[in-house]
């Protein structure tokens, strides 16, 4: 099992931008060896200083006075054809291939005391669906969740349908597999037990990082083999952006602070030193990459006169044109407000370890009134904390790690990424 438990990550210096091979940007290492990128020297609270000195000294004359932008509204979103360039989608493939490379050992034994391996992601890791695009490209059989109503049922244990002996199965989500409610345990309990004891066969069981704290502290659950996707510090990030960027042929994009015109180094041109807003962006995203890319294209406006590049700008050859993308260098968290507030930290925490949840299923497993759930339910969402997509309700993504600190600091259960 060496090739699984190996440490291969060691910090890396942030002064350069260098390339980083695919091999290096994606791999899984245990757990405990998950790396928290630093806030840069300054640390945040001299970074804020610095962003309000700067707002508050737009009269001054320097070279860049031209570039400070003022007026918010004269900036627009980015369209996606640029958008595609400066703020790239993480391939889940090359995610899956270097689960496949860290699996490869494990997958040749046939030791029956590690029979299970478990993939661990945090919030928006896309950590289930990885799993599920493993499973397919390797044959193995997807474990479908239960149903809520079978979960929160009286039976002893799931109706689950684990393949023959010697095909591999695979739990993309078992965070899906349990509620936080007097009948909601006692099966994953049961599950997690044959799973261990080598009673289901070989299978991969994938969890998101707030279930699993969960799991330890209430079942007492400490596996061996346990797996996460390392994370991204600023040189990896800006080596993801940086290819991204540097592969368009029809223009040349320059990034600028839109506070204090100053350029964002560390992207467009190689060997330069890298900014020190993705150093903040990596460890404010706790080294998710997913995140990251997320906050980071939030950021980026265009100029009204940029919005002249129409379909004929595509047709310009050999990047004669250049492209000035403005960037917020501010991190911005909704604010919590005080209404509600026992019901609200309750119905954030509960969420957070379930992931998501349909609202009809958390008035079921919450202990206060469906009035009072309701209320704090309108009110996160219209301040931006939870965000319903179909018909699930979830923390955002903007507010998750609001969130986060919010649970830590009131000493809630809080996962370890």
């Amino acid at each position: 099992m060496k090739k699984i438990f190996a440490n291969n990550s060691k910090p890396v210096s942030s002064n350069s931008n260098k390339d980083i091979s695919e091999k290096k940007l994606f791999e899984y290492v245990p757990l405990s060896n998950y790396l928290l990128p630093s806030m840069p020297a300054a640390g945040s609270a001299e970074n804020a200083w610095i962003t309000v000195k700067n707002y508050f000294s737009l009269n001054k004359k320097t070279d860049n006075d031209e570039l400070f932008k003022e007026n918010k509204k004269d900036l627009f979103v980015l369209p996606e054809r640029l958008e595609k360039f400066v703020a790239p989608e993480v391939d889940l493939n090359d995610v899956s291939n270097a689960l496949d490379l860290c699996l490869e050992t494990w997958l040749e034994s046939f030791n029956s005391e590690t029979s299970i391996t478990y993939i661990i992601g945090p919030h928006f890791s896309y950590n289930s669906e990885i799993l599920r695009l493993w499973a397919k490209n390797n044959d193995a059989c997807i474990i479908s969740s239960p149903s809520y109503e079978e979960i929160l049922s009286g039976c002893e244990k799931f109706s689950l349908n684990f393949p023959e002996k010697g095909k591999i199965w695979v739990i993309p989500d078992l965070e899906n597999f349990f509620l936080r409610h007097e009948n909601g345990l006692k099966k994953i309990r049961k599950l997690l037990h044959m799973a261990e004891i080598g009673e289901l066969g070989k299978g991969i069981i994938g969890c998101h990082s707030f279930a699993w704290a969960y799991f330890q502290a209430v079942l007492k659950f400490s596996p061996k083999n346990v797996l996460t996707l390392q994370s991204f510090n600023d040189e990896k990030f800006v080596s993801m952006i940086s290819k991204s960027v540097r592969s368009s042929s029809y223009t040349k994009f320059k990034f600028l602070n839109i506070s204090n015109g100053k350029k964002i180094t560390g992207i467009s041109l190689e060997n330069e030193p890298i900014d020190p807003l993705f150093t903040k962006i990596s460890a404010y995203c706790r080294g998710n990459v997913f995140s990251a890319l997320n906050l980071w294209k939030d950021k980026l406006r265009l100029e009204n006169d940029n919005l002249k590049l129409k379909d004929s700008f595509l047709e310009q050859k050999n990047g004669s044109n250049e492209t000035i993308v403005f960037v917020f260098p501010e991190i911005t968290e909704p604010s919590f407000s005080p209404a509600f507030e026992d019901e609200s930290v309750i119905i954030l925490h509960t969420l957070m370890i379930h992931k998501s949840l349909p609202f009809d299923i958390l008035l079921r497993i919450l202990f206060f009134s469906e009035s009072r759930c309701v209320n704090a339910v309108l009110s996160l969402l219209s301040s931006g904390f939870l965000e319903k997509k179909g018909n699930e309700i979830t923390v955002s993504v903007s507010a998750f790690y609001a969130v986060r600190k919010i649970l830590f600091g009131r000493d809630y259960l809080v996962d370890k990424f």
